[in-house]
């Protein structure tokens, strides 16, 4: 296809429906993404009121569905995407998951006989962690499974997410591994927020980092235990929020910190105050804080998941353990304390890697060439 092309997308994010100076940077990045294309029409999902439909850029905009319910919203979606695909030609839909935004994206699809592009944000495929984690789970799954089949092509983050697809009878040249976009390059920059000197009061010397949400796929219960195995001059600080935080809390032992969630500015600060960044999720997709992490030459112990293996490279850029296991979680990060020489290089050998493997270029890259595949 020989003109750029017109893409009908469906999406749960909100931010974009924002505009000024509460625009943030995936407006920033939308725009950009659609200064490559001939026309992006977005419809977001949004409450019945208080939002209004955005045009970012000439050839950019938002359309809010105003559902009275997340229920009502892939009926409202594909209302609106109908209507938009109805009044103005398009080369193909897409959506940014193969449940909610998936079941309408086909709905669409079909009655504008359009070619359609799933994205899949997090590693569901044959995950029995994430099977186990809640009862609807697995018929979420199921469902997944089936739409995606009738799915032109399919976008994962990771590469072994991509080998799990195939494995399931996916075909190799449907399936794109596109990692979600992370700003890398500027990540080291300067601090505006000293953690060691705000942190490392005595009998603490040593710092590592942790983020995320405090749900159960973090698993930090298994870095608390961790943490306690650590020699009594480190110090663990956890940052993030969410329902499991005050259990958290509860069991903490003296030597961990969770300062709740803190502004993205300042969880960059936090992993550039760190010696060793810690991941103890069940499972995960492109780790975004493993990225920027890397990103701030930190040598990463990470859980076994599927970001995992795209992000760390074992003993060049940090170390893979297995799940829920706090001893060689414990063991792999008191290693890289005692040998910051060797710490410090597997920094700089992370930030490299990282530099050449994610960023918003090669993201945007990844989309656009997936996206011709889907229209041809």
């Amino acid at each position: 296809m020989s003109r750029p092309l017109r893409v009908l997308s469906i999406s749960l994010d909100r931010s974009l429906l924002t505009s000024g100076t509460n625009a943030g940077d995936a407006v920033a990045r939308h725009v950009h993404l659609a200064s490559s294309l001939g026309r992006l029409a977005m419809v977001v999902y949004s409450p019945r009121t208080g939002y209004e439909a955005r045009r970012h850029a000439p050839n950019f905009t938002v359309e809010p569905t105003r559902s009275l319910s997340r229920v009502l919203f892939p009926i409202d979606a594909v209302r609106l995407a109908t209507r938009l695909g109805r009044a103005e030609a398009f080369d193909l839909v897409t959506c940014q998951d193969p449940f909610a935004t998936g079941i309408a994206a086909w709905r669409v699809a079909r009655r504008l006989g359009l070619p359609l592009n799933v994205q899949v944000h997090f590693d569901f495929m044959a995950n029995e962690w994430w099977m186990q984690e809640r009862f609807r789970h697995r018929p979420a799954a199921a469902f997944a499974r089936w739409l995606l089949k009738r799915a032109t092509t399919v976008r994962v983050g990771t590469t072994r997410e991509r080998e799990k697809f195939i494995a399931a009878g996916f075909a190799p040249d449907r399936v794109f591994c596109v990692p979600v976009a992370v700003d890398v390059a500027g990540t080291p920059g300067r601090a505006q927020r000293d953690f060691r000197a705000e942190f490392l009061r005595p009998p603490y010397r040593r710092l590592v980092a942790a983020a995320g949400r405090m749900v159960d796929q973090k698993d930090f219960p298994t870095l608390l235990k961790a943490a306690a195995l650590l020699p009594p001059d480190t110090l663990v600080v956890i940052a993030g929020d969410g329902p499991r935080r005050a259990a958290l809390s509860a069991a903490a032992p003296p030597n961990v910190l969770l300062p709740g969630a803190l502004p993205h500015a300042d969880v960059r600060d936090l992993f550039r105050a760190a010696d060793v960044f810690a991941l103890s999720s069940i499972y995960e997709g492109t780790g975004l804080v493993m990225v920027e992490a890397a990103a701030a030459k930190k040598p990463i112990v990470a859980t076994d998941v599927a970001g995992t293996g795209d992000i760390v490279i074992p003993g060049v850029t940090g170390f893979v353990v297995p799940i829920r296991d706090a001893v060689a979680l414990a063991a792999r990060i008191a290693e890289l304390l005692d040998d910051p020489h060797r710490a410090a290089g597997m920094g700089r050998r992370g930030r490299d890697h990282v530099l050449a493997t994610f960023g918003p270029a090669k993201t945007e890259a990844g989309l656009l060439e997936m996206w011709r595949r889907t229209a041809r």
